[in-house]
């Protein structure tokens, strides 16, 4: 076999060596989305990749799916929100930034209702500190409805596949967002607000009891 066929003969064993990963792998791509593997984001080719530079423009994008652990250390997933107007925003309990100020508006929010059907959801961006005894002193400390408010940790990929989801990712725990996210009863995420901003937690609020009133 001269050079030439011996480099032609390894060319095309590349090439379907490369072709056959390639099947693999789209595969295992169809595999994971029909038995909706939480790790798999299928985005709507029309839905944003960042927030809008305005709060008050509609989102009106799929909140992800997820599995974490909450403060009481029983697992919880997104699927235990289903039929419930919730909020969604990332934080962390020794950060001394954005989120004092963000719980001091927040308990404000969460006093405006009662109502069992709203929801308040916490992902701390510092899950290797933020374990569940830590997150239960945290929300007792923030006056949080033990009832309502469920403050996650879990793994640090999946922590960033969520908030890249929310339109929120973070670099750092000290580099995270302000954003509160709001999502309907059907889990569309409808609409965000800074959370360190009087004006937006009372629009947040107002948003709340309009979503619980379209369901009545």
């Amino acid at each position: 076999m001269s050079s030439a066929q011996r480099t032609l003969t390894v060319a095309l064993w590349f090439l379907v060596v490369i072709s056959l990963l390639g099947v693999l792998a789209m595969q295992r791509w169809a595999s994971r989305r029909e038995r909706g593997d939480s790790h798999m984001i299928v985005l709507n080719p029309d839905q944003p990749t960042t927030l809008p530079a305005d709060e008050r423009e509609p989102l009106n994008i799929p909140a992800p799916s997820f599995s974490f652990t909450d403060q009481n250390g029983q697992p919880f997933d997104a699927s235990m929100l289903k039929g419930k107007v919730w909020t969604f925003c990332l934080f962390f309990s020794e950060c001394q930034g954005i989120c004092p100020a963000m719980r001091q508006k927040f308990e404000a929010v969460q006093s405006v209702t009662d109502d069992p059907n709203v929801s308040f959801v916490l992902l701390s961006v510092d899950p290797e500190r933020d374990n569940p005894a830590k997150l239960a002193k945290y929300a007792a400390a923030s006056k949080a409805d033990p009832k309502r408010s469920h403050l996650l940790t879990g793994d640090l990929e999946e922590t960033h596949r969520v908030a890249r989801a929310f339109l929120i990712p973070f670099d750092l725990p000290v580099n995270h967002s302000a954003k509160i996210m709001l999502v309907d009863q059907g889990g569309i995420v409808r609409s965000f607000y800074t959370g360190t901003d009087d004006d937006e937690m009372k629009r947040l609020a107002k948003d709340i009891r309009t979503l619980l009133n379209e369901s009545k």
